[in-house]
């Protein structure tokens, strides 16, 4: 990798990180700075790279790991340069490659793969420039070239960056992961996953039982399923677990029956065999969650393990298909939200396996309802009380802050939220409606202290308009707008003042 650096403000990119997992150390780390000449000035020594714990906060177990190292200049410009090996002997991908280095322009990009002739490969590519195929004895190299002059800048509501940028990603056709398997089509890699963690449905006898008791004198299969969701959601919680093949095979639903906890693997794995328990099949399912507007789409024709990042359970009824995220606690039997909603997943099916769409969010599931009002007494102070009603997107992300956060992160969330800019918090408010509603409200009173003035014997108020998004203008504008999920939002403000006051002029712009 070689990075020029022009200035002070580019020195950010000169802090290095190389991850890595146990399994696959890194190992021949060189690195040194050139100046603008190719004269080397420095060279990174040993004792300057630190190996840290990449663990994320909500991880319990986490293998993966760090190579950090700054390389920095006082004389602008500067080129660091920078290389290092990493050998993997068990592996489902051979690379993503995407070369974009956020926002910096990309002037040349090199991929090289160089395997057995014998060895399969399978592979997918977008805005690359060259690609070549070159046979040398027994061997297969092929070569892959991509530049990004432009910096790919965020838009609002533009697809994801992987969409926009050169990417190619390569995986190995037959694989050893945990056990053998093939990414041929996806019917194969779904056996795979599916023994991969074949066996790990059991529960303790006095699980069993406690499913027997949760469910004795219902006889709808969809109130069963509700019934031991709720369960789910109250007796256990959410903890990733990153190691070896983690990323893909489960502890053991006696583990999560123990513990009372588990990663999304492990809980859907718990949530299947609490069904079973009931004689109710269902079926892990492989799926990207992600609940940003520019999430990247799977790629329904390039069988790989790496499009998945999340585990949730279809439940097939007779009538109806019911869709569980076991790591939400918040979610009813049945809900895909922002997360899930609207892309393809792999059911994991014993010689079945397929990609389907899951349900997307509709207008009538998924909107914000808010009704304002300003009361205004007779010394001239204004009282905002605004009640907001969200479903979809808006109660996946205000339920998650009211069951995240304290009273005083909460409060710094609704900065955040509120069209206002200068005011004081009297009171916050938000309220689930429980296990069977997938709408959340968020009651608040402010008081307004900037936007109301006297002059004389008029006041002034001036109200907040909506928080739209800020669009580009067409012109400037370089990437297509798109929206994953319907944004319906619908506001009401009613303005109350004393008696002794009448209305002078309303002055609107819509």
């Amino acid at each position: 990798m070689a990075i020029k650096i022009n200035n002070l403000e580019g020195d950010k990119y000169a802090e290095i990180r190389i991850p890595y997992l146990k399994e696959n150390p890194v190992s021949h780390i060189e690195a040194w700075i050139e100046d603008i000449n190719g004269k080397r000035i420095r060279t990174l020594t040993k004792k300057e790279i630190a190996d840290i714990s990449s663990i994320e906060t909500n991880n319990l177990y986490d293998e993966g790991r760090a190579k950090i190292f700054d390389l920095k200049s006082n004389a602008y410009p500067y080129v660091i340069k920078y290389k290092y090996s990493c050998k993997e002997k068990h592996f489902l991908s051979i690379c993503d490659w995407v070369p974009f280095y956020r926002e910096v322009p990309t002037h040349a990009a090199e991929l090289v793969i160089d395997i057995p002739a014998s060895y399969k490969v399978s592979f997918f590519e977008n805005k690359i420039d060259a690609m070549h195929k070159d046979s040398i004895k027994d061997r297969i190299i092929f070569t892959w070239q991509a530049k990004c002059e432009k910096p790919l800048l965020p838009e609002v509501y533009s697809p994801s960056i992987l969409e926009l940028a050169p990417r190619v990603c390569v995986v190995p056709v037959q694989f050893n992961y945990g056990i053998d398997g093939t990414q041929e089509n996806w019917v194969a890699f779904g056996n795979w996953a599916y023994n991969l963690n074949k066996g790990l449905d059991d529960l303790p006898l006095g699980e069993i039982q406690k499913v027997m008791d949760l469910t004795k004198g219902i006889e709808d299969k969809k109130l069963i399923v509700k019934k031991l969701y709720q369960y789910l959601q109250d007796n256990t919680r959410y903890v990733s677990v990153q190691i070896g093949v983690g990323g893909f095979k489960s502890f053991p639903a006696s583990f999560v029956a123990d513990k009372k906890y588990g990663d999304c693997k492990a809980l859907s794995n718990y949530m299947k065999a609490l069904l079973k328990a009931a004689g109710i099949p269902s079926h892990a399912v492989l799926i990207y969650g992600g609940n940003e507007q520019g999430t990247y789409r799977t790629i329904p024709d390039f069988v790989s393990a790496m499009q998945f990042n999340h585990v949730i359970l279809m439940v097939p009824l007779d009538k109806d298909t019911i869709w569980l995220d076991c790591t939400s606690k918040i979610n009813p039997a049945g809900y895909l939200g922002s997360f899930t909603q609207n892309r393809y997943a792999l059911i994991i099916d014993e010689n079945k396996s397929k990609l389907i769409k899951t349900p997307a969010l509709i207008p009538s599931n998924c909107y914000t309802l808010c009704n304002n009002n300003i009361h205004i007494d007779t010394n001239g102070n204004a009282l905002l009380k605004s009640s907001t009603v969200c479903k979809g997107y808006g109660f996946d992300m205000n339920t998650l802050y009211a069951t995240a956060l304290n009273k005083d992160k909460q409060k710094e969330y609704l900065e955040e939220i509120i069209p206002y800019q200068d005011f004081e918090v009297k009171q916050l408010y938000i309220k689930n409606g429980g296990h069977d509603s997938a709408a959340v409200e968020l009651d608040y009173q402010i008081i307004l202290k900037s936007n109301i003035s006297q002059s004389g014997k008029y006041l002034f108020l001036q109200l907040s308009n909506p928080r739209l998004p800020e669009f580009e203008s067409p012109s400037k504008r370089h990437f297509p707008v798109r929206l994953a999920w319907p944004i319906n939002y619908m506001d009401s403000t009613e303005i109350t003042i004393p008696d002794k006051y009448t209305v002078k002029k309303i002055r609107m712009k819509i």
